[in-house]
């Protein structure tokens, strides 16, 4: 079992140019751990 133990989500009005993609898109963020065998995702919360 894979679990991801550090992936972050933040509203959208947080947003920087400097951002990275993952935070901000939980779909995206499902569809590329399930493409690398995450089993489990465990969010934080800023």
């Amino acid at each position: 079992m894979v679990i991801d133990c550090h992936s972050h989500l933040v509203p959208k009005s947080w947003f920087h140019p400097k951002s990275p993609k993952a935070i901000f898109d939980v779909n995206w963020v499902m569809e590329e751990q399930q493409k690398a065998g995450v089993d489990i995702t465990v969010f934080g919360n800023n």
